[in-house]
């Protein structure tokens, strides 16, 4: 928890505790004199002092410091959760992650952790569903300025013996970062041609951006010209190249896309940054 403690501004700083699990940390940095909001995914945890609500598609106004505190690893995106994050802080804002990378465990860990000889195998069973700290941290790197990076022991913490201190590998990692100064947003340009009715292609291109927009309010606007060759120049306009990203890995099995591609041929499609605006 130190941490966390000696890399905030001085209270009263506004701050996410991102997957706050039972609280106990937003409650300490309140009694700090800091204004927190705490969310986590999980209805259980839900009472006056926690949010239910998922960091992938959280929306509220800027914070100074984001906090992950052994719950990025969970997140079902790790892309999306790290796009809000960043959505949500303030410019050269803080982002504090202390973390844990599963994958650097030796077999000395694993049967400690267990108690039972053996059990390496079964520990990377037993994490396999989570990130890796590799990959948390080069999802980070990829969106945020990083200022320190450390290695530290873990295992410890959540066994809660202090004696494993010295002797365990390094499985924690803590790092400090900063919101990047601008995030360029982008326009989408798809051109094709309608298999279909105007009223009918209409239909389902509204079921589409009615589906995108329900989780991701980053699709900022929409605009279908026809062009003098009869085919169709489909315009959208994004947050950033991020968001973009996000929904076009998942898009593909939504049954709305199904249906909007469906009545479409040629389909060419090029995406630009958007540089100026008057």
């Amino acid at each position: 928890m130190e941490f966390i403690d000696d890399n905030l501004p001085p209270a009263p700083a506004r701050i996410l505790d991102a997957g706050c699990g039972n609280g106990e940390l937003a409650d300490r940095l309140r009694r700090a004199g800091h204004h927190v909001t705490a969310i986590d995914i999980d209805p259980a945890l839900e009472g006056p002092s926690i949010c239910v609500a998922d960091i992938c598609t959280y929306q509220d106004d800027p914070f100074d410091v984001v906090v992950f505190s052994l719950s990025l690893h969970h997140v079902h995106s790790l892309e999306m959760a790290l796009d809000r994050a960043a959505a949500l802080l303030k410019p050269g804002g803080t982002l504090l992650v202390d973390e844990f990378a599963y994958e650097r465990a030796d077999a000395a860990i694993a049967d400690t952790y267990f108690g039972v000889a053996g059990s390496l195998a079964r520990w990377r069973e037993h994490h396999r569903d989570l990130h890796t700290g590799a990959t948390m941290i080069d999802a980070i790197t990829r969106r945020f300025t990083v200022d320190t990076l450390s290695r530290v022991p873990y295992l410890h913490r959540y066994l809660e013996n202090n004696a494993l201190y010295d002797s365990e590998s390094v499985l924690g990692f803590q790092l400090i970062a900063t919101s990047k100064e601008s995030v360029m947003p982008v326009i989408r340009t798809t051109r094709y041609t309608a298999t279909v009715a105007l009223a009918e292609l209409l239909t389902r291109r509204a079921a589409l951006i009615d589906r995108i927009r329900a989780d991701h309010p980053e699709l900022t606007e929409t605009r279908l010209t026809r062009l003098q060759d009869g085919t169709y120049q489909d315009i959208w306009h994004w947050s950033s190249i991020q968001d973009l990203e996000n929904v076009m890995a998942i898009a593909p099995s939504w049954p709305e896309a199904g249906a909007a591609f469906a009545v479409t041929t040629d389909a060419t499609a090029e995406t630009a940054e958007i540089i100026d605006e008057r």
